[in-house]
Protein backbone atom coordinates (compact mmCIF):
# COMPACT_ATOMS: atom_id res chain seq x y z
CA UNK A 1 0.00 0.00 0.00
CA UNK A 2 0.76 3.35 -0.65
CA UNK A 3 1.30 6.65 1.52
CA UNK A 4 0.76 10.20 1.08
CA UNK A 5 1.93 13.48 2.56
CA UNK A 6 0.34 16.46 2.78
CA UNK A 7 1.25 19.54 3.49
CA UNK A 8 -1.13 22.40 3.61
CA UNK A 9 0.06 25.87 3.13
CA UNK A 10 -2.20 29.24 3.03
CA UNK A 11 -1.86 32.07 0.78
CA UNK A 12 -3.39 35.77 0.13
CA UNK A 13 -6.72 33.98 -1.83
CA UNK A 14 -5.56 30.10 -2.12
CA UNK A 15 -4.53 27.04 -0.57
CA UNK A 16 -1.73 25.40 -1.57
CA UNK A 17 -1.56 21.67 -1.13
CA UNK A 18 1.69 20.11 -1.59
CA UNK A 19 1.34 16.14 -1.93
CA UNK A 20 4.17 13.80 -1.94
CA UNK A 21 3.84 9.91 -2.67
CA UNK A 22 0.85 7.92 -3.96
CA UNK A 23 -3.15 8.44 -4.17
CA UNK A 24 -4.68 5.19 -4.14
CA UNK A 25 -7.07 3.45 -2.41
CA UNK A 26 -5.00 3.66 0.81
CA UNK A 27 -4.35 7.30 0.51
CA UNK A 28 -7.29 9.03 -1.25
CA UNK A 29 -9.53 9.12 1.83
CA UNK A 30 -7.29 11.12 4.23
CA UNK A 31 -6.75 13.31 0.21
CA UNK A 32 -10.60 13.46 -0.22
CA UNK A 33 -11.42 14.64 3.29
CA UNK A 34 -8.69 17.78 3.26
CA UNK A 35 -10.10 18.45 -0.62
CA UNK A 36 -13.63 18.71 0.63
CA UNK A 37 -13.30 21.17 3.29
CA UNK A 38 -11.12 23.55 1.38
CA UNK A 39 -11.84 23.23 -2.64
CA UNK A 40 -15.21 25.16 -1.74
CA UNK A 41 -14.05 28.01 -0.29
CA UNK A 42 -11.50 29.46 -1.56
CA UNK A 43 -8.68 29.05 -4.96
CA UNK A 44 -6.64 26.06 -4.94
CA UNK A 45 -3.94 24.59 -5.94
CA UNK A 46 -2.52 20.64 -5.73
CA UNK A 47 1.09 20.67 -6.70
CA UNK A 48 1.29 17.11 -7.95
CA UNK A 49 5.29 17.34 -8.71
CA UNK A 50 5.90 14.98 -6.09
CA UNK A 51 3.23 12.16 -6.99
CA UNK A 52 4.90 8.87 -7.92
CA UNK A 53 1.34 7.34 -8.24
CA UNK A 54 -1.63 7.83 -9.16
CA UNK A 55 -5.12 5.47 -9.01
CA UNK A 56 -8.32 6.06 -10.26
CA UNK A 57 -9.65 6.45 -7.34
CA UNK A 58 -7.31 9.37 -7.11
CA UNK A 59 -8.11 10.85 -10.01
CA UNK A 60 -11.86 10.68 -9.40
CA UNK A 61 -10.91 12.41 -6.00
CA UNK A 62 -9.43 15.10 -7.84
CA UNK A 63 -12.19 15.25 -10.73
CA UNK A 64 -14.70 15.83 -6.82
CA UNK A 65 -12.80 18.47 -6.10
CA UNK A 66 -12.45 20.57 -8.99
CA UNK A 67 -16.19 20.07 -9.61
CA UNK A 68 -17.07 21.42 -6.01
CA UNK A 69 -14.74 24.24 -6.44
CA UNK A 70 -16.27 25.46 -9.58
CA UNK A 71 -19.87 25.26 -8.28
CA UNK A 72 -19.00 27.70 -5.80
CA UNK A 73 -17.14 30.08 -8.35
CA UNK A 74 -13.45 29.12 -7.13
CA UNK A 75 -10.60 27.45 -9.07
CA UNK A 76 -8.45 24.32 -8.44
CA UNK A 77 -5.29 23.81 -9.76
CA UNK A 78 -2.82 20.90 -10.53
CA UNK A 79 0.52 21.84 -10.82
CA UNK A 80 3.73 20.38 -11.71
CA UNK A 81 1.88 17.23 -12.95
CA UNK A 82 4.54 14.13 -13.59
CA UNK A 83 4.41 12.38 -17.01
CA UNK A 84 3.08 9.05 -14.52
CA UNK A 85 0.03 11.53 -13.28
CA UNK A 86 -0.39 12.74 -17.19
CA UNK A 87 -0.71 9.83 -18.47
CA UNK A 88 -2.82 8.88 -15.83
CA UNK A 89 -5.46 11.40 -16.70
CA UNK A 90 -5.58 11.33 -20.34
CA UNK A 91 -6.23 7.48 -20.17
CA UNK A 92 -9.32 8.28 -18.51
CA UNK A 93 -10.17 11.39 -20.09
CA UNK A 94 -9.68 13.48 -17.64
CA UNK A 95 -6.84 15.99 -18.60
CA UNK A 96 -9.07 17.79 -20.74
CA UNK A 97 -11.39 18.44 -17.37
CA UNK A 98 -8.34 20.11 -15.10
CA UNK A 99 -6.91 23.43 -15.26
CA UNK A 100 -2.99 22.50 -14.94
CA UNK A 101 -0.29 24.71 -14.39
CA UNK A 102 3.69 23.82 -15.27
CA UNK A 103 4.53 25.24 -11.64
CA UNK A 104 3.03 26.53 -8.14
CA UNK A 105 3.80 30.23 -9.09
CA UNK A 106 1.96 30.00 -12.53
CA UNK A 107 -1.28 28.88 -10.63
CA UNK A 108 -0.78 31.93 -7.95
CA UNK A 109 0.36 34.48 -10.50
CA UNK A 110 -1.77 33.66 -13.27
Amino acid sequence: MGSLSIAERKGAGFTLLELRGEIDISTYQNLRRILKKTSPYTNLVVDLAGITRVSSSGLGVLMEATNDSRKTGHTLFLSGTTEIVRLAMESTGFLAHFMLTKTVEEAVLG
